[in-house]
């Protein structure tokens, strides 16, 4: 985007991640980026933006308020069989991520429930009104509550309680989710969230129930992956890249102590850093996303190394980097020499004859 504004090609652009605070979703928007980096190609100097709080309320995003028109049949005794859905999201001034959240409403659309027959439309439509976009959950949320509500008029229509509505259409592994991707082991979680409140819901005199799910391949049916790289350097210490965005959800923090329960390292001996390199196939840090995947990642390379430190110590494994100085004897046009130190990072520095032959 910075590059498109400044009519750059992209390898004249170069963004470095800093770790950046809370973001819920709004950081995902180009806010300030575009301005400040117009400012400082027109001045030829650093420039920093600062918005007022005032200023920051009105240019960042809000949730997208959505419309949801839901039809929904069920047999005699509740079982789901077809689901129709209509949603229709405010995205404000400016299209922004109003296409992706409105498409994750439509994938999250049935919630966690099993639904043979699935009819949905959702649309993101421009207004005079803020601009809308992603917010924790990206778009899902609104959906999500929706289905709930009809989860719980299905339940008092079928005669029975919120529990065992949703028990009786929650969706296990092998099962299709409403985009048609086939859900995994790890969807069991939430037939183990309803088992274990089973006698605490019956119980209660006033209650009230809500189940979700959310980035189920990144809500389309992708295969997720994480990436993480873990070297060994001088000290010894552990460089640990990471690929995913440091919002202020603890990202560095939980890698570091995922790294320490696979190897026993103490935590201190253990940076956690960004990698470009590593980033670029990470992909977004939404929501918990760059936590699940990243630790992930961080336990199995912990896990590689704490096998390595089984043969060796950790001062052993690493390569020590060797101190070099380079002397360079330099001759001018003239024929008098002088002698420069240039350190083994000069990697700018060349030495040309007469005839300009860099041998």
């Amino acid at each position: 985007m910075v590059a498109d504004i400044l009519k750059l090609p992209l390898e004249k652009v170069y963004v470095e991640l800093a770790a950046s605070g809370g973001a819920f979703g709004a950081k995902e928007e180009l806010s300030i980026q575009g301005q400040t980096a117009l400012a400082a190609f027109l001045l030829q100097r650093p420039v920093k933006t600062t918005l007022t709080r005032k200023q920051s309320t009105q240019h960042h995003v809000k949730r997208h308020p959505m419309t949801l028109s839901y039809k929904v049949g069920a047999d005699a005794d509740g079982h789901l069989l077809a689901v129709r859905v209509r949603i229709v999201g405010d995205t404000g001034g400016y299209a922004g991520t109003g296409g992706k959240c409105l498409l994750r409403a439509a994938c999250h659309s049935c919630g966690v429930y099993r639904v043979p027959n699935v009819d949905v439309k959702s649309q993101a439509i421009f207004t005079n009104n803020p601009t809308s976009g992603a917010m924790r959950g990206f778009g899902s949320n609104q959906a999500q509550f929706a289905m709930e509500g009809v989860m719980d008029i299905l339940a008092e229509k079928v005669g029975v309680d919120g529990w065992d509505i949703r028990m009786r259409n929650i969706l296990n592994p092998g099962d299709a989710f409403a985009t048609g991707q086939i859900m995994r082991e790890s969807v069991s979680g939430m037939r183990v969230a309803l088992e274990s409140i089973k006698d605490i819901y019956k119980s209660a005199k006033y209650k009230g129930l809500g189940c979700g799910i959310k980035s189920t391949g990144i809500g389309n049916g992708a295969v997720e992956g994480g990436y993480l790289i873990i070297r060994v350097v001088d000290g010894p210490r552990l460089d640990v890249l990471n690929g995913y965005t440091e919002m202020g959800q603890g990202v560095f923090t939980t890698v570091r102590q995922a790294v320490y329960e696979e190897t026993g390292l103490s935590p201190d001996l253990i940076d956690v850093r960004w990698d470009r390199e590593v980033g670029s196939k990470a992909g977004e840090a939404w929501a918990s996303r760059a936590t699940t995947l990243s630790c992930a990642a961080a336990q199995r390379a912990g896990q590689k190394l704490a096998a390595d430190l089984k043969e060796l110590p950790l001062e052993k494994i690493g390569r020590p980097r060797i101190p070099r100085r380079i002397c360079l004897r330099l001759h001018d046009a003239a024929g008098h020499s002088r002698s420069a130190e240039k350190s083994d990072h000069a990697h700018d520095f060349q030495l040309c004859g007469p005839t300009g032959d860099p041998r």
